[in-house]
């Protein structure tokens, strides 16, 4: 997922008192549950304190350094494309929350941090990124209708190379499109990628569990005595139990 810069790049209004220059700032954990009820001058404290926020938000703030950390190679290449702001410049906090969004819509990160580090030339901003695995295999369950040639089609270009969610889903979509074009109910209902690149595909299709006949009157509508025995109309029929 992609970190929240809020409360990390915040409080560096503050930052230097107390505290070693260089350390990470990191955002503040929820209070325990036993917590005493709030009162009137704790929600006036909770108002200023979001007030603050807000003016916190429209502030802008000197970023002397912007790296990425945790990937090298192409992919560090591609996360750093994917960034806007530079060294150097003022920028609010909600333009480097969109930069970290940035990245990690790129597809190919499973978690994208932000860190903020106190510098004398200003705030260096670190985004550590965790790349998705490779994708080594796809295993499918729960499909009797869709053959393994879809599957494989689907993933074809994926295989051997980092995961990214958007093509991912493109190839999902392109197995539930497999269903919609021939009117069979089925699709894929879960996704889970292991550690060792392997995906296991979960797929539900619906299928036939009964095939009844019932004849209705042409004028009431209401069921009656057909002239057809049923088992020969039943014989006609292609769809039978048990079948997707």
């Amino acid at each position: 997922t992609g970190g929240d810069v809020g409360d990390i790049l915040g409080g560096l209004k503050w930052w230097g008192r107390g505290r070693s220059r260089g350390a990470t700032l990191v955002s503040a954990e929820a209070g325990s549950n036993d917590a005493a009820p709030a009162t009137d001058s704790d929600m006036a404290g909770d108002e200023k304190v979001e007030k603050e926020k807000e003016k916190a938000q429209e502030e802008r703030i000197l970023i002397s350094e912007v790296h990425i950390r945790g990937i090298s190679g192409e992919l560090e290449k591609l996360a750093n494309d994917a960034l806007t702001i530079k060294p150097n410049f003022a920028y609010t906090l909600e333009e480097v929350q969109e930069d970290v969004n940035r990245v990690f819509s790129t597809g190919y990160f499973a978690n994208c941090q932000p860190i903020a580090e106190d510098t004398r030339d200003g705030v260096r901003v670190v985004i550590e990124v965790t790349a998705n695995p490779e994708l080594r295999g796809v295993v499918v369950s729960g499909a009797n209708a869709l053959p393994q040639r879809v599957v494989t089609d689907a993933f074809r270009h994926q295989h051997g190379k980092t995961l990214n969610f958007t093509t991912f889903n493109a190839a999902l979509n392109h197995l539930n499109s497999w269903y919609e074009e021939r009117g069979i109910f089925g699709q894929v209902v879960d996704a889970d990628l292991s550690d060792s690149g392997v995906c296991e595909l979960k797929v539900q299709e619906a299928v036939v569990s009964k095939v009844s006949l019932r004849v209705l009157d042409r004028e009431s509508g209401e069921p009656t005595q057909g002239r057809t025995q049923k088992h020969v109309i039943m014989r006609q029929l292609a769809t039978r139990t048990g079948q997707v």
